[in-house]
């Protein structure tokens, strides 16, 4: 027979370590605590997107982890944009892409990549990608989570409702309002 005092000794012992033990919901990864990590600093315009997050591929409900299939023809660029929810790592299947990103101390690293290279862009930093190759180029970027979100630099600026003054964007970029205004010109015409 078990005291009293025995029983709650161990119910306590077992609330204790059940309180120690970490909550799935805080088991997942840290956030960054730096941009990004190169091995070595001295080393030497259309797109086609197939969809693989939760709107475009439900099946990646809940799964943290989303990937997509970007086409880009010969000169074509995934223009500068960030993924402010999610880390994107990819893989070039086809032809030759040029991949750059800006670290937050305002530092730009590039690389070719060729099939079977792979790249790595850190959360919220801005980056694109640009076939440079002679052929149709393909990659394949995927994501920790199933909703990494696209903010593209452009479309930041030049295509929100109500517009941006000029003012505000002469300032900023130091030009002028023609300048301004041919960009969203061209912007509408797309």
């Amino acid at each position: 027979m078990y005291s009293s005092s025995a029983s709650i000794f161990g119910l306590l012992c077992g609330l204790i370590v059940l309180l120690l033990l970490p909550f799935p919901s805080h088991a997942s990864d840290p956030d960054p605590l730096q941009d990004v990590c190169i091995a070595d600093l001295n080393a030497p315009i259309s797109i086609n997107v197939t969809l693989g997050d939760v709107s475009g591929f439900p099946a990646v409900n809940t799964q943290g982890v989303s990937l997509f299939r970007i086409d880009l023809d010969v000169g074509g660029i995934n223009p500068p944009h960030t993924h402010p929810r999610g880390t994107e790592a990819g893989i070039v299947t086809r032809e030759k892409v040029l991949v750059g990103l800006v670290t937050t101390n305002n530092t730009f690293f590039s690389k070719v990549l060729t099939p079977g290279m792979v790249f790595l862009i850190p959360r919220a930093l801005i980056h694109f990608q640009l076939n440079v190759g002679k052929g149709p180029a393909t990659f394949i970027p995927i994501f920790n989570t199933q909703n990494p979100g696209v903010s593209d630099s452009l479309t930041t600026l030049f295509d929100t409702t109500p517009p941006i003054p000029n003012e505000v964007l002469t300032k900023s970029f130091r030009v002028s309002d023609d300048v301004i205004n041919a960009i969203r010109k061209a912007r509408a015409s797309n």
